[in-house]
This record gives C-alpha cells, sequence and structure tokens, in this order.
C-alpha cells in the first residue's frame, strides 16, 4: 500500500501521465515519449529565433 505521502504523490503523477497518453490514443493523436526534451533555456531561444524571422 501506499504508506507515505511522496509514494502516493509519486504514483498519482505516473497514473496522470499514463491516462494522458491514453486519451491522446483514444483520439487519433500519435504519442512518442522517445523525443528529446528541451530545456527552458533552448525553448526560449527556438521559439524567439522563429519570431524574429
Amino acid at each position: 500500500m501506499l504508506t507515505t505521502f511522496e509514494k502516493r504523490k509519486q504514483y498519482i503523477q505516473q497514473t496522470r501521465l499514463k491516462n494522458y497518453h491514453a486519451s491522446m490514443v483514444l483520439e487519433g493523436i500519435n504519442v512518442t515519449t522517445t523525443e528529446p526534451k528541451l530545456t527552458k533555456a533552448q525553448l526560449l531561444k527556438k521559439y524567439q529565433q522563429t519570431t524574429k524571422g
């Protein structure tokens, strides 16, 4: 059983993510988890470049 607050919190986060992915699949959206995650700085740089052009 989930005995600590941290374990419960982690379980809820994992379940929420699984449910989100399942919902996306039901809507017909392909979900890929192999895409590299960009950092905040990388995202800012990416979108600043697109707005300048």
